[in-house]
This record gives structure tokens, C-alpha cells and sequence, in this order.
């Protein structure tokens, strides 16, 4: 029956290789009929034998699957099914064993003991933050589907101690072999009491002790690290906080029940996913009311998005307060997740949510949208199908109101009931509203490149390249060049079709200085197949950064002028451009020269280039680039008062290009926000908004701002977080 199952896994994307998923969907049947030989075996020595060997069978078959999908980490996959699945079925053939001893009927009463377990784990996730959970037969259960990096953490460790613990105390009390059995129930026991301090199944209270800060206001209760970058900017995060929970009522036209949201605020994302299991994936539990984040610079660029998804809740469902029906069964992540784009609808720097929606249909990258309004949704690529659900959910908002997008949710997606028309009918009214979204070739083939990943299921080896990434940037973190480069070389062989792997290699090597065989890894990624035009325009950005460092100005101007010739984002125009100018005006060479390259070997102090931003300001005092570095530096700096001169001098000067121009005005209106003169910010946030040339994703932002800027004009006289009527 395993070896049966094994075969069929085989053949499913994501499972069908020795790792995670293979373990954890096979740990449980493994389990159950290890309870059903324990029952049936005369000794626990005979139970154990025959459960671990059974475990042989479907191994061999995933291991001789391997001739035909690629396994990566054959080796750690193994520990995963040794730890998983080989312990398991340890606690299922003790829990046979021991109902045969003291039970009539010890199949159907083990089989309870780990349907009870499972159930057990459920009621965890439901009423504690945790995503994740550790279960005797289950294994390990690592929570969300888009975190790629899925390791053992420590937890998973002290875990399978208390488990192995408690089922030998049951089965040495079974056997009568009291003082060593007492021994191990103690031992359990004791690890039990520590579960919410070792991270095995942590309550709230638990995660509160460890951060150790707290805010409340009119509408929230922060958590939060003592001592972390969060703590520092807690006054501007509890205004953030209460200026979203202001922006969603005012946009859906209701508050979440009994108006309060605890919102968790992690100080890194490993903290995160030690704590409630979801690491580089923001996530909300509505039914809880609370949010799970960890720290971002001000303002948070996702807690929109997750508090929306909270308010959704007073509409969802009453369980679970998402978009699903019970009977018949139905839960629709097209809707969960495309309300939360439509209630926060910025999009990214350079379109909007519907632009992306408008240039994924022109590519044919475009998911259908039966298919996302539904569990479908899950096997597209991430920011694919948010792009879709999110501009169409947008597009049911603004032009039939709030009251029928709730009622949609609240159906789990019945459009007929709601709007009186078929989903195929608004579908026809909203790609004629798209057809409005004008897009150039840049804009189509940046969404090609942000687009073009697949999701996970598509993905080879996902969880083995990601750890391996992360590995290679530890090393480099910490110096060690050549253990990240191994790294980088274990993935370039194991996913050959990714020219990302190049890429990442040649900046590896570029940064240890290898500058030559840097030249060699760009030069096979541009050969690559499957290199986008943006990507192309990354690497001759990266080949004139070489050659500058070589002291070959002409080579390193011709790269930069092909990157222009690319489509490219606003930040590598800025970037190409400015390094245009340094290469063609002598003044600006060596000081500019030190500031985009370091010193001869490659390295770069932050702390210097503010420095030598100022000596080419000094050297070429009529231009407005070098005193436009001197202003961008302070802020990054968070001298924000100090940047304020160089930043309006700037704009008396001339600028390369007018996407310096659109730059400084928005880094003018952030510095003078943050100095707390927000009438400056507002000019300048209205003058951005105003400009022709800005970008659709920069224009919301602008206009986001002044919507923050209104509320705070309205709010300051009153209590933090009291609602504002709509301005």
C-alpha cells in the first residue's frame, strides 16, 4: 500500500522526489498502518521491526523516481524521511501495541489516538498565531505554501524528543517496567511545559514574552522586540497602523468585529518563522484578528494588505472569517487574496496592479480567471494570479460598490447571486475597462521578467535551491567567497535552465574581485537561452562596472549606453545614467568613480560615500547629480532634516534625466515627512502627482501619501487612531 502510494507521489508535482512533502504526505498512512501490525504483533520488538521495514519499500521507489525527476539533496531528503515518516511509525506501531495490551478492540483505538492527534493539531493552528506543527504521526508540518526555504528548525528536534519521550514512557508502563518508564513520562512531561518557550507549540503569550514590547492605541495592539529597529520607530508604525485601519473602513464600509487587531511585528524573518512558521510570507489570521509581520522600513509595505485581509474577516465565513461555504464545500483564494490586493491597491513602483494584469494578458501569461477564483489558484505563480484577482476584484469595487464585493466574498464566489451576471459577463466588462491601460515595450517586458518565475510546484528542487541561496549569502555575508561560490555552483548544475544562477554567480564573483572569470559566468548567461531582455540589461550594467574597475572608460561607457537601450526600471536608468555621467565628465570620474566602485580591489564603505558624493559635488558645483547623491545619502542615513537643503538645491540644477527628477521629488517628500514638516511633504507629493511623465505605480504611491497626509491633518487633534470622516 505504501509502495502503492509511493508511485502515485511519484508522479505529483513537488512530491515526487525524496524530500518534505514526499515525507509528510506519507508520514501518516505510514503511521496508521504501523498501528495496525502493532496491534497485531505478539512482541514490541517484532511491531517496530515490521513498521521501520515497511518504510523500505515505498523508499525505493522515490529514490528510483530519481532517474527521472531531478533530485537535488538526495542525503537531506533521506534525514526527512528518517525523521518523519521512520519516527512515526514508531509512535503509530507503540500506540498498536500498547491499545492490544490494555484494550478489546486496539486497531480502531490507535487509529483514534492519531486521528485524535491530527485533530488536535488543528484546534492548534486555529487558536494559536503558529502556522506550523509538530504532531507524533504527522511529523513535521512547516504551514504556508510559499515559503521555499522549508528546513528542520530546532524546535523539530526537541519536538521529536518530547514524542519519543511519551511514547516510551507508554510503552515501558505497558510493559510493566515502571521506574524507567516513570523516567521517560518525566521527561516528556518536562519538555511538554517548555513547549512554548522552546518554539514547539508556542501560544500568543508565548511569542509576546519573547518580543517583550508592546503598544496599544485606539484600534491595535502592537507586539513587538524590545530593543529592534521596530521599537525605534514605534510612535511612526502605531500612526501607519491606525491611517491603514482609517483608509480600509472608509473603503469597504465596515470595521473588523469588537474593532481591535493584535498585529505581531517580528524583528527579522527568521524570528518570524521560529515563532509561528511563516519566514519570507506575511500572513493574517482573520478569525483571530491578528497580523504576523516582521520589521520593514517605514511604511510597512505590506500591512495594508494583511490588516485587509482582517476586515475582509467580518464578512467571511463564521469559522475561519475567510470567503468559503460549507455546504456545498467551496473556498475561494481568488477571492481572499484579491480583496486584499483590491483594498490595497498600489501595485509596484512602476504599474499598478492593473497594468500588471493588462501586460501579463498582452504576454500570455495571464492564469484564467475561473480557474483563480477558486483552490486553482494555488497552483499559478504567486504574482500572477494576485495580479489578476486583485485588479479584477478592484475593478468589481469601484464600479459596483463595497456592499456587493462583500456579499461576493461572503458567497465564496457567487457572482450571479451578488452582481445578477455570470462571472463571464463582468469578466467581458473588465478586460474591456483594461483595454484603457496603455503599455509600452519596457513596461511588458519588466512584467515578463517580474512575471516569469513558476510557482513552487513547477519549480525543480524549490526547497533545495532556496537553502542553498541562503547559504551562499551567509558566507558571503561573512566573507567566505569561495564556500558561496560552491553553493552558487551546486544550484548553477542542479538548474541549468535558470540564467538567474549566472547572474548571481558573476556578482559573487565580481565582489570577490575575480573580475575575469565574472566576465566568463556574464558571458554565459547572456549566451542563455532563456536570459529576458531584463536580465540582459542587468549583466551589461554589471560588464560596465568591470570595465570602469579595469580603468576601460570607452568599454564601460558603450555598456551603459547598451543598458539604456534595454528595458529597465527606473532605478537602473538613475543608476546607468549617473555612472553615464561620471564616465563622461573627468570632474566626477574619480569621486563618482569611488562611490559606485569602491577602492581598487572592489570594496565599498557606506559610511565613505556620502564622502565622495560631496567631493563631486564640490568639484562640479553646477550640476545637480552630485548634490542629488549628497541629499539621497543623508536620507538613506535618516538624516532627514539634513537633507532637505542638498535635495532643493538639487532641483535648482540640471539632472541627468527626468527620472532623477521624479526621484528626488518623491525622496524630498519622504525626508520632509519624516522632519516633520508635512505641508513641505504634501507640495511635493502634489507636484509628483501632478508631473505628465510619473509612472502608474509611483502615482499611487503619491497619492496614497496625500490621503495619509489628509488623515493626519484631521486626526491631530484628536486621539490616535479616531476615524476621520472621508476627505
Amino acid at each position: 500500500m505504501l509502495a502503492a502510494g509511493a508511485l502515485a507521489l511519484a508522479f505529483v508535482p513537488l512530491f515526487g522526489l525524496l524530500g518534505y512533502e514526499f515525507a509528510t504526505a506519507l508520514a501518516v498512512p505510514a503511521s496508521i498502518l504501523a498501528a495496525w501490525l502493532g496491534a497485531r504483533a505478539p512482541t514490541w520488538q517484532r511491531a517496530l521491526a515490521q513498521s521501520e521495514l515497511m518504510l523500505l519499500p515505498p523508499l525505493f521507489v522515490i529514490t528510483l523516481n530519481a532517474l527521472r525527476v531531478r533530485n537535488c539533496d538526495y542525503w537531506g531528503g533521506l534525514a526527512f524521511y528518517l525523521l518523519g515518516p521512520g519516527l512515526s511509525v514508531f509512535c503509530g506501531a507503540v500506540a498498536g501495541f500498547v491499545c492490544a495490551r490494555v484494550l478489546r478492540r486496539p486497531t480502531l483505538c490507535a487509529v483514534l489516538v492519531i486521528v485524535g492527534s491530527l485533530l488536535w493539531g488543528l484546534v492548534r493552528f486555529y487558536r494559536t498565531p503558529a502556522i506550523f506543527g509538530f504532531d507524533p504521526f504527522l511529523g513535521y508540518f512547516a504551514g504556508t505554501l510559499y515559503d521555499e526555504e522549508v528546513a528542520l528548525p530546532p524546535a523539530f528536534f526537541y519536538a521529536r524528543a518530547m514524542h519519543i519521550a511519551l511514547v516510551a514512557a507508554a510503552l515501558l508502563l505497558a510493559l510493566r517496567r515502571r521506574v524507567p518508564g516513570l523516567a521517560a513520562l518525566a521527561a516528556g512531561c518536562v519538555l511538554y511545559a517548555l513547549s512554548g518557550r522552546l518554539a514547539i507549540a508556542p501560544e500568543a503569550s508565548d511569542i509576546a514574552r519573547a518580543l517583550g514590547g508592546a503598544r496599544t492605541s485606539a484600534h491595535f495592539t502592537i507586539v513587538y522586540g524590545r530593543g529592534s529597529a521596530t521599537e525605534k520607530e514605534i510612535d511612526l508604525l502605531t500612526r501607519d497602523h491606525e491611517f491603514r485601519y482609517a483608509q480600509l473602513a472608509r473603503a469597504i464600509g465596515v470595521e473588523p468585529p469588537g474593532g481591535h487587531v493584535v498585529s505581531f511585528i517580528f524583528p527579522s524573518a527568521a524570528e518570524k518563522k521560529k515563532w509561528m512558521g511563516a519566514g519570507r510570507t506575511f500572513i493574517a489570521k482573520p478569525w483571530r484578528r491578528e497580523i504576523y509581520l516582521q520589521h520593514e522600513p517605514f511604511p510597512h509595505p505590506v500591512l495594508k494588505h494583511e490588516l485587509a485581509h482582517v476586515f475582509a474577516g467580518a464578512f467571511g465565513d463564521r469559522l475561519f472569517h475567510v470567503s468559503m461555504r460549507y455546504w456545498p464545500p467551496r473556498l475561494n483564494v481568488g477571492l481572499i487574496e484579491g480583496v486584499a490586493v483590491a483594498l490595497d491597491w498600489r501595485g509596484g513602483r512602476e504599474l499598478s496592479a492593473a497594468g500588471y494584469a493588462r501586460a501579463l494578458d498582452e504576454l500570455g501569461l495571464s492564469p484564467p480567471l475561473r480557474a483563480v477564483f477558486g483552490l486553482r489558484f494555488l497552483g499559478f505563480s504567486g504574482p500572477r494570479a494576485y495580479a489578476v484577482a486583485g485588479a479584477f476584484c478592484h475593478y468589481l469595487l469601484t464600479s459596483y460598490g463595497p456592499a456587493r464585493l462583500r456579499a461576493l466574498y461572503q458567497s465564496a464566489g457567487d457572482f450571479a447571486g451578488a452582481y445578477g451576471r455570470s462571472l463571464e459577463a463582468l469578466e467581458q466588462e473588465w478586460r474591456a475597462a483594461l483595454a484603457s491601460e496603455k503599455l509600452t515595450e519596457r513596461e511588458r517586458e519588466l512584467t515578463r521578467e517580474a512575471m516569469r518565475q513558476p510557482a513552487i510546484w513547477h519549480k525543480v528542487c524549490a526547497h533545495t535551491l532556496a537553502a542553498r541561496r541562503g547559504e551562499a549569502d551567509e558566507a558571503r555575508g561573512r566573507g567566505d567567497f569561495a564556500e558561496a561560490e560552491k553553493c552558487l555552483e551546486r544550484n548553477l548544475r542542479d538548474d541549468p535552465d535558470e540564467p538567474q544562477n549566472l547572474s548571481a554567480l558573476a556578482e559573487l564573483r565580481a565582489a570577490a574581485g575575480d573580475l575575469e572569470r565574472a566576465r566568463e559566468a556574464i558571458g554565459r548567461a547572456q549566451a542563455h537561452a532563456k536570459t529576458s531582455a531584463a536580465l540582459r540589461a542587468h549583466l551589461e550594467d554589471m560588464l560596465g562596472d568591470l570595465a570602469a574597475r579595469a580603468g576601460q572608460a570607452d568599454q564601460a561607457r558603450a555598456h551603459w549606453q547598451a543598458v539604456l537601450a534595454l528595458p529597465i526600471d527606473e532605478g537602473t536608468e538613475r543608476t546607468a545614467r549617473a555612472k553615464l555621467a561620471l564616465a563622461t565628465d573627468p570632474r566626477l570620474s574619480a569621486p563618482l568613480g569611488r562611490f559606485f566602485f569602491g577602492d581598487a580591489h572592489g570594496r565599498r564603505d557606506p559610511a565613505l560615500d556620502l564622502y565622495f558624493a560631496t567631493l563631486a559635488a564640490q568639484a562640479a558645483p553646477e550640476l545637480g547629480l552630485p548634490i542629488y547623491l549628497v541629499g539621497r545619502g543623508l536620507y538613506l542615513r535618516e538624516a532627514f532634516a539634513d537633507a532637505l537643503g542638498p535635495l532643493e538645491q538639487a532641483r535648482t540644477r540640471p539632472l541627468p534625466h527626468a527620472a532623477f527628477e521624479r526621484e528626488l521629488l518623491r525622496i524630498l517628500a519622504l525626508a520632509a515627512y519624516r522632519a516633520d514638516k508635512p505641508e513641505r511633504a504634501g507640495r511635493a507629493f502634489e507636484e509628483l502627482a501632478r508631473r505628465a511623465d510619473v509612472p502608474a505605480g509611483m502615482l499611487l504611491e503619491a497619492q496614497d501619501w496625500l490621503d495619509r497626509l489628509r488623515w493626519e491633518t484631521l486626526t491631530k487633534p484628536r486621539a490616535l487612531g479616531s476615524l476621520p470622516p472621508a476627505p
